[in-house]
């Protein structure tokens, strides 16, 4: 168990330091290319393809299976059960298959009716979503099988691997992405390169728990007891899972529907874009957490799992408060640099889709200990409050305001339902010391996030030029400002212990490659 335990502890440093590497090649990649692609491909057929993406997801979701899959296990394993994991398997994948056949008809039935659901576009608009919807539609039929490959990683702590194949598929994207434009390709390019690295990716994983893994899957396994607990698992995953994807994914379709068609999705998509690298690294170390929780869990050690919480919550609050303070503070002078005037909108997008992480992401093992107690009821009842609040606003909002209401509609449901009422479970179901957390977390990181924002708006109203260079040295002012003030106010003596080791071995590095 000692072994068990430091092997998942070095692979969770591991897992975290390749998610944010993860996460700036991203961002890097998206500084370069996606104007450039936007430029290529028409800010029109960009609308088309994300559309396609947002409203194909929203129909994509394992209904917990995967967070199932890594549970149950986790559990196994830290019973040393292998019977049991390969039986699991076995019982997975037909879980999974039989959840495609459904996807299937979901999606054949919704080809024939495109038209009827988004009235806003025109023919040529609707041709060239229904040949992008064919394609990503299959891809994503023949991947979705696939998904336990995912589970099984992550419950076998293999998160470096995992990590690697996720970094090496997003490069590798990128890099045939550009050639197909520079080819004279189309927007059409953009989804076969996705599909077809996608798909080699799946089987590097495939090989590699059949080469490096003990896992003999049954498939002819039946036990409906098991069933019946996955499901009971699973089933509150599913419904929130349901709820999260209508709060966000169907915002380009409610925009599609009542507001400006193609432009307003492109303006939305793009401020989603900056969203998904702040929500990406909030969550970098989420779903690495998964086995380490449960052992605790299962030693019945709620202490630890309260101290955890506050160590974790710390250090994505820390690195979430200098990332949402530079959107605020810099974020128009970036978008106006990055895609232009015309996308200003897109920067009220990205700010108010992101503030709500400051408090939703700092919390990832909270939403472990629910997986591991089998508590997710919580989560649905939050995104039942959420989505019931979000739907209508952003209907409502979606006209007069476009992109910017839908997204004024999900700041206000996410407080609301993702914050509030979670938290009141969290406290009254899952036993966690919510007062103590964010006293210890929010309410000693804050006031330098604060101070930051109000020095930020200040450099701002001085030195209101935008030029690269401008931006770039007022970036560096905040970022200096906030490390400072966070250092005097914010961090205790282990975190900045733990930060001075850090940079001595990045000096290390550095005078090594000297």
């Amino acid at each position: 168990m000692k072994n068990l335990k430091s092997y998942g502890d070095r692979q969770i440093k591991l897992g975290a330091t390749l998610s944010y590497f993860a996460i700036g090649i991203d961002i890097v990649a998206g500084l370069l290319y996606i104007p450039w692609m936007i430029s290529k491909i028409g800010k029109s057929d960009y609308g088309i393809y994300s559309l396609t993406l947002s409203f194909v997801t929203m129909f994509v979701m394992d209904f917990g299976i995967g967070a199932a899959t890594t549970r149950f296990i986790s559990k196994y394993r830290a019973e040393k059960n292998i019977n049991a994991i390969n039986n699991f398997v076995g019982l997975a994948y037909k879980l999974y298959l039989f959840i495609d056949v459904v996807i299937f008809a979901i999606l054949f039935t919704s080809y024939f009716l495109l038209e009827n659901i988004f009235v806003k576009l025109n023919a040529a608009e609707i041709e060239k979503l229904k040949v992008i919807f064919l394609i990503y539609g299959m891809f994503t039929l023949i991947s979705f099988a696939f998904t336990p490959l995912n589970g099984i990683l992550s419950a076998f702590e293999r998160f470096s691997f995992l990590k690697l194949i996720g970094i090496a598929t997003k490069v590798t994207t990128i890099f045939f992405i550009v050639l197909a434009l520079l080819a004279d390709g189309n927007v059409y390019s953009l989804v076969i390169v996705n599909a077809a690295v996608g798909l080699l990716g799946i089987i590097i994983k495939f090989v590699y728990i059949k080469k490096n893994l003990t896992i003999k899957i049954n498939f002819k396994y039946k036990d409906y007891s098991l069933l019946k607990k996955v499901f009971s698992f699973s089933a509150f995953i599913a419904v929130s899972l349901i709820l999260e994807q209508l709060t966000l994914n169907i915002c380009p379709t409610i925009l599609g529907s009542f507001s400006g068609g193609t432009t307003e999705i492109s303006y939305f998509s793009i401020g989603r874009t900056l969203f998904t690298y702040v929500y990406a690294f909030g969550g970098a170390i989420n779903g690495l957490l998964l086995p380490k929780v449960t052992r605790m869990i299962t030693d019945s050690n709620i202490e630890k799992v309260n101290s955890l919480m506050v160590r974790i919550g710390r250090i994505q609050l820390f690195i979430l408060g200098i990332i949402i303070t530079g959107i605020f503070t810099v974020g128009k002078d970036f978008m106006i640099l990055w895609m232009g005037k015309d996308y200003i909108s897109s920067y009220y997008v990205a700010l108010l889709l992101t503030l709500p992480y400051l408090v939703i992401s700092t919390q990832d093992v909270a939403y472990m200990v629910m997986m591991c107690e089998n508590k997710m009821y919580i989560r649905m009842i939050s995104g039942l409050v959420t989505t019931a609040i979000c739907l209508p606003l952003a209907i409502v909002l979606s006209k007069p305001l476009g992109a910017i209401g839908v997204s004024v509609a999900f700041l206000v449901a996410s407080i609301i339902g993702y914050i509030i009422v979670t938290n009141v479970l969290y406290h009254k179901r899952l036993r966690i010391d919510v007062k103590g957390f964010f006293k210890k977390c929010h309410l000693q990181i804050m006031p330098s996030i604060i101070l930051t924002a109000i020095l930020g708006v200040l450099i701002q109203m001085l030195y209101p030029e935008v030029t690269v260079q401008a931006f770039i040295i007022k970036t560096f002012c905040i970022i200096f400002i906030y490390l400072i003030l966070v250092w005097v106010v914010s961090l205790n003596k282990e975190e900045k212990e733990m930060l001075k080791g850090l940079i001595k071995k990045i000096s290390k590095i550095i005078s090594l490659h000297k």
